[in-house]
């Protein structure tokens, strides 16, 4: 066995992570620089990784980044969507023009409520504890699914109204003074 030692070795490593099948996606991705993995037949394992990896780290854009682009290359409309909220959450109120161009690459397989809610949020960006449409492919949201929108009845008549949604969080614990 042949161990690379020396900084200009790399190269070597690189193509056998890229030929190798068997080399495990957490040992392929985190020395990978690009934006757009060639995933080929891996592609299952860079995602599980890359969402395992954000879940743990989620100011890692490059992973957030890479996971969008392999949702995209792939058309999954429903990863893509978990994806670019993950990012959204990530970033908070920061990071607008990442936001902006992640969305723009996506935005071709997203459902009708997922544009009106990213570019709702384009601004603001999301935490993790809003209500949103239902996702199931999101590692970082609380998974709090909804509209906040109320329906009054008046004089016969419905009419929505949009009201901020708020979330109550009530602790089952005891008071430890008694």
């Amino acid at each position: 066995m042949h161990l690379i030692t020396h900084p200009g070795q790399e190269h070597q490593l690189q193509h056998v992570r890229m030929i190798d099948p068997d080399i495990d996606a957490a040992f392929r991705i985190p020395g990978a620089k690009q934006l757009w993995l060639n995933a080929g037949n891996w592609w299952e394992q860079a995602l599980s990784y890359l969402a395992r990896q954000i879940t743990h780290e989620p100011s890692d854009l490059r992973s957030h980044v890479q996971r969008i682009y392999l949702h995209i290359h792939l058309s999954d409309e429903a990863g893509v969507t978990g994806a670019l909220l993950d990012l959204y959450i990530a970033l908070g109120e920061k990071g607008q023009p990442l936001r902006t161009r992640m969305f723009i690459f996506a935005a071709h397989l997203l459902k009708p409520r997922w544009i009106e809610y990213f570019i709702r949020h384009q601004d603001t960006g999301v935490l993790s504890s809003d209500i949103t449409p239902p996702v199931h492919t999101s590692m970082l949201t609380l998974g709090l699914s909804g509209t906040p929108q109320v329906v009054n009845k008046e004089n016969g008549q419905q009419l929505l109204t949009e009201i901020p949604p708020s979330l109550t969080i009530v602790s089952a614990a005891r008071d430890p003074r008694g």
